[in-house]
């Protein structure tokens, strides 16, 4: 099963060509810089919170729909799984930060 950034990158990349626009253009219009979006659509960046949240809303579309959870994660132990796959690194700190914005997210 892909990672949430594996997914992140190629939903991001088909939604940035359905769109018609350049990594470049994103940029300018999210504010997030053009190297971190070119990281992610090679997977060789796990963006901040802010920065999906900029990518997200240059869209028009949820968080979620940006990381592709609707289409690749199916079930709630696949969800377990992936998030404790991509948080289990985290500091204490910042996976307290997380966990905040998983039960607000969910509300």
């Amino acid at each position: 099963m892909p990672s949430v950034f594996e997914n992140l990158a190629t939903h991001l990349k088909t939604k940035r060509k359905q769109a018609g626009i350049s990594q470049e253009e994103l940029a300018r219009q999210t504010g997030v810089s053009l190297t971190l979006i070119r990281d992610i659509e090679r997977k060789a960046a796990n963006p901040t919170l802010s920065s999906l949240v900029k990518i997200a809303d240059a869209f028009d579309i949820s968080i979620a729909e940006l990381l592709d959870f609707n289409n690749s994660l199916k079930d709630s132990a696949k969800i377990s799984d992936a998030i404790v796959r991509e948080l289990k690194h985290l500091p204490p700190d910042k996976l307290r930060l997380m966990l905040e914005f998983i039960r607000v997210a969910t509300r």
